[in-house]
């Protein structure tokens, strides 16, 4: 509501309405993406260690921060802020939105997070101390993940687009394709920025696609299905999702949308 001020009555009505009808589902990748050859995939994935993660989190977003896990979770009633203990999973601080919204990813620019919705085109900072919010912002397409590069604030919509915004007006400045193979690659979902690349959760697909940032080519694509292996069995799992970058070890954060487990994973 806060982004439709300035639109006049009639428009404003029916933007209402078309974003308050929404499925707490997205499309099925499996229905609609090509299928994948994994042949290129050229990076070695080594598990360090797994720890416990909040099987009731439909988790969006995650992020390390200065030593901490910041996760944002979807679903509308449920979606929600956690700052999390990297060493032991237990939840430190828990900050849930309105339940009107379906929350999407986030991350951390200028020591602000940034947590937006799915559908709504609205998103907030939050003070990551007390998870106060501290600005509202707005968007034109829809929200699926979200990272930065230290200069702007880059997010997925469900296609083969990254959209880089600026970071006061959330207008987007440019835009990047991203292609596998020659051809566009879609459902691009939860983001991270690392090294020089983005690293990209593929909606429906236990995938990351490692994507060069400055030709929007896929450099690899990771195959992370084995981790299934070590669920204990869970039958709330559902894909892979949320994947952050540890700097000081040069490591990552995986997990899942009602995954029992992060993991630490080196890729080389």
């Amino acid at each position: 509501m806060y982004c439709l001020k300035k639109i006049i009555p009639a428009v404003f009505i029916f933007l209402i309405i078309s974003c308050e009808s929404q499925s707490n589902q997205k499309v099925n990748s499996e229905d609609t993406q090509k299928d994948i050859n994994l042949q290129q995939k050229s990076y070695n994935v080594t598990v360090l260690r797994k720890f416990p993660h909040d099987s009731l989190s439909f988790i969006q977003g995650l992020t390390y921060y200065k030593g901490f896990l910041y996760e944002t979770s979807g679903q509308q009633g449920q979606s929600s802020i956690l700052k999390v203990d990297v060493k032991t999973g237990k939840v430190l601080q828990t900050h849930r939105i309105s339940s009107k919204y379906f929350g999407e990813g986030s991350t951390i620019f200028k020591d602000k997070l940034y947590y937006f919705t799915w559908k709504d085109q609205v998103g907030w900072t939050f003070d990551l101390q007390t998870f106060k919010q501290t600005s509202i912002f707005c968007y034109d397409s829809e929200g699926w993940g979200i990272t930065n590069n230290g200069e702007n604030i880059i997010i997925s919509d469900g296609t083969n687009l990254l959209r880089y915004k600026d970071e006061n007006n959330f207008n987007t400045l440019k835009t990047k394709e991203v292609f596998y193979k020659g051809e566009a690659f879609n459902f691009l979902n939860e983001l991270e920025y690392a090294k020089g690349d983005i690293y990209a959760n593929i909606w429906g697909k236990d995938l990351i696609a490692v994507i060069d940032e400055e030709s929007g080519e896929i450099k690899a694509l990771i195959n992370l299905a084995f981790l299934r292996n070590e669920l204990d069995g869970s039958t709330l799992a559902e894909v892979l999702n949320g994947v952050a970058y540890i700097p000081e070890s040069d490591t990552f954060i995986i997990t899942g949308k009602n995954w029992p487990y992060y993991f630490e994973i080196k890729i080389d």
